[in-house]
């Protein structure tokens, strides 16, 4: 016998290797040459099969059919990945028993313990939809994805419909989805949220290089020079006066208003939140004190940061009492201060690098 088939005989005798392994501890196990998850698996299967329990005799003959049947430690695994589906335990040993005499071919296992653990279980309630749109902003390119979940029948038809519309154009589903829109009067939105423009990228874009530039918005997304002129942008355009020292001086807008003015700056200096790798756009984010209100931080700019719901709840407010860090802003830039003097961190997602300090 070849070590390719002694290696195959040693799968099929799980259940020896499993009793000589039974009262073992992880660490032992390992230190008898076995990688630290089958370890842990073997300390968990021999406790199982071996261990104590008020089943024995099931137990006992679990192990002999496991045995005849040439059970291998995936298949054991997958046996209990399955009881542990049972919604009553007291077919535990039932279930181990049926699936332990069955072949040990992981496939037609794995159909058949499925087959079992709804029969046990029983019929389910059909669980009603739970309709949810989501977005992500994944950092490593200029593309978003939408999750859309629904009614299966509303989804179904939604999506026979982008097919169909693609099929007779002879385009692809995500350019039928986008004309399907535009067709039923959503067309290409005015661009409410600021894009973050400097004074050179302006010059590019409007030189032809447009390509060549990408912008940062603060609703998150980011988009190419090209892009930005195709935009419908909103009668009352945003202009910010920046300085290179001491970050935002002033918005010019045809609206005055000192709370939507300052949040408006605070997302144009930094177009996401300003926690690390955080990719959530401004216009999504709470304006956060950096020094709490509620420990005497102004409501001023200076001490202002765009934070998004989730960070917001998690940054301190008692610095005396370090957690989760906290933010600061100096010349305008936001930089997370980790717990226990971890350092200053800006974000580096490639929208917070087009805020508008890092552009200027």
């Amino acid at each position: 016998m070849n070590d390719f088939q002694s290696r195959g005989a040693a799968e099929a005798r799980a259940m020896h290797l499993l009793s000589e392994a039974a009262g073992m501890s992880v660490h032992e196990i390992e230190s008898a040459g076995f990688s630290t998850p089958t370890a842990r698996r073997m300390c968990k299967l021999s406790t199982i099969y071996f261990g104590p329990t008020r089943f024995r005799k099931q137990q006992r003959q679990a192990r002999e059919e496991a045995i005849r049947a040439g059970h291998t430690l995936d298949t054991l695994q997958l046996i209990e990945s399955n009881v542990a589906k049972l919604a009553d335990e007291a077919y535990a040993w039932k279930l181990r028993r049926d699936l332990c005499r069955l072949a040990a071919n992981y496939r037609k296992l794995r159909t058949a313990a499925r087959e079992r653990v709804e029969h046990y279980n029983g019929p389910r309630e059909e669980q009603p939809a739970r309709p949810r749109a989501s977005m992500s902003n994944p950092p490593g390119s200029l593309e978003r994805t939408i999750h859309w979940t629904g009614a299966e029948s509303k989804i179904a038809a939604v999506w026979d419909q982008v097919r169909d519309h693609a099929t007779k154009n002879n385009i692809n589903e995500s350019d039928a989805l986008f004309e399907l829109f535009s067709n039923r009067g959503i067309s290409q939105a005015e661009y409410t949220p600021a894009v973050i423009v400097s004074i050179g990228d302006l010059e590019a874009i409007y030189g032809g290089a447009g390509d060549d530039v990408i912008l940062s918005a603060t609703n998150g997304a980011r988009m190419t020079g090209a892009e930005f002129l195709q935009q419908k942008l909103t009668d009352h355009g945003l202009a910010m006066l920046v300085s290179r020292v001491h970050g935002a001086v002033d918005l010019y807008t045809t609206q005055r208003l000192a709370s939507s003015k300052q949040r408006k700056m605070c997302s144009l200096e930094s177009p996401t939140c300003g926690v690390p790798d955080c990719g959530q756009g401004a216009d999504r984010c709470q304006v956060n004190h950096n020094v709490a209100w509620s420990h005497g931080g102004p409501t001023n700019l200076s001490n202002l940061s765009m934070s998004c719901p989730f960070h917001n709840g998690r940054l301190d407010d008692d610095r005396r009492q370090p957690r989760n860090g906290h933010l600061v802003k100096h010349g305008g830039l936001t930089y997370h201060v980790g717990p226990f003097n971890g350092g200053y961190t800006l974000n580096d997602h490639p929208t917070a690098r087009g805020g508008a300090m890092r552009v200027t």
